[in-house]
């Protein structure tokens, strides 16, 4: 997870969202189930601005999505709590399945899970290779960690692959005297963590760890 920025609301929620906030509310109101009412969080110009402002990664476990799943669209706060930010341009993230699916209605005011466009995960959260861990006594950052499900067995894997492949890089950096081959190899490592890479923050961290193992210039 990575500090993200949401970018400007889309035209289709400046127009519209006022009116549709309401004919939401009325319809809960009216005692309509969620799954019978329009779902206009969900329009086109609303999830590809979503979709944008995280690079086409979960917001939360920062796995790639549109070459193997549709992606949702979450609710940081539940629109079962609140029906009212049904459409809050503020309150919408873009999600893999399993992260929507494991945090589900899950909300709580002192012990949300953290919030990546408002807050720094790096404040909650640390990589240790590919496992993620809260930091010592941030109950906030355990939280997210379990009700994401963040270290699921699939996604520890796919982080494991990643880091194999940056690893013979690193590798070779080490060796490789000061020069411009070397150079190029550090920047095109600079690129591989990049906040639109998938898994930036673990292979940042990564690329931290081993940089200390290497000699006076570093990465």
């Amino acid at each position: 997870m990575i500090k993200l920025v949401r970018g400007q609301q889309p035209t289709i929620l400046q127009r519209n969202a006022s009116a549709w906030a309401t004919a939401y509310r009325q319809a809960i109101d009216a005692g309509e189930q969620r799954s019978q009412i329009p779902q206009r969080f969900r329009h086109k110009q609303i999830k590809d601005a979503l979709r944008l402002a995280s690079s086409d990664k979960c917001i939360y476990c920062e796995s790639k999505i549109s070459g193997t799943q549709f992606g949702d669209i979450e609710h940081i706060i539940p629109v079962s709590l609140r029906p009212d930010l049904v459409v809050d341009w503020n309150n919408l993230g873009f999600v893999c399945q399993r992260c929507n699916n494991s945090k589900r209605d899950y909300w709580h005011p002192t012990l949300a899970v953290i919030d990546p466009y408002t807050e720094e995960p790096v404040d909650f959260l640390m990589f240790l290779g590919p496992i993620v861990i809260h930091l010592p006594s941030n109950m906030r950052g355990q939280i997210t960690v379990r009700k994401l499900d963040l270290n699921r067995i699939e996604l520890v894997t796919q982080r494991a692959e990643r880091l194999n492949q940056i690893s013979p890089l690193i590798d070779r950096i080490g060796a490789l005297p000061a020069g411009p081959e070397r150079k190029a190899c550090m920047q095109f490592l600079a690129e591989e963590h990049q906040p639109s890479s998938e898994y930036s923050a673990m292979v940042a961290a990564f690329v931290d760890a081993m940089s200390e193992r290497l000699d006076a210039s570093r990465l």
